[in-house]
């Protein structure tokens, strides 16, 4: 893929002379251009990509590192977005705010969603530990919590330093 190692050499190079706006452009510009590669190596019906990746396992591989990439994308922005980052965290805490009312609460409430939803905070933070949680169900919060401090851990480095 031209356009990658394009803006990958140009990425390298405005870090190389200190020029942090031009490299995040080229970062962008890289993950697009990642992001079509990857689609169009299981999606296309051009000779390059059939004669690359032949037959039906090499694409569904091609398909699976897609489908990687959009996911990391969605949570958060390969490493390029605390805006996506947050939003997965506000998810995060929905989703412990349903499973909350309907282990343990009325469903059909809407009030005790809202309820759930502000003590979702603790519970992901493990201050809080709700009778009607299994313990399987804060084993995958905390897990949840730990790869989600990584991941914040990683988007606060690459910004802060020098690049």
């Amino acid at each position: 893929n031209l356009k990658r190692h394009f803006a990958r050499s140009l990425r390298i190079n405005y870090q190389q002379v200190g020029n942090a706006k031009a490299a995040n452009d080229a970062i962008k510009i890289e993950l697009n251009a990642t992001s079509e590669y990857l689609y169009k190596s299981w999606s296309s019906k051009q000779t390059y990509y059939k004669k690359k990746y032949p037959g039906f396992l090499n694409s569904s591989i091609q398909f699976l590192k897609w489908i990687e990439f959009r996911v990391l994308d969605i949570i958060w922005g390969n490493g390029e977005s605390i805006l996506k980052l947050v939003r997965s965290i506000g998810i995060t805490f929905v989703i412990i705010s349903i499973y909350d009312t309907a282990s343990g609460g009325n469903p059909s409430d809407l009030h005790e969603y809202g309820i759930n939803l502000l003590s979702a905070p603790p519970v992901f933070l493990g201050v809080s530990y709700p009778e009607n949680f299994s313990i399987v169900a804060l084993s995958v919060i905390s897990g949840i919590k730990l790869i989600f401090i990584s991941l914040l851990t990683t988007l606060l480095v690459k910004r802060f330093v020098k690049r």
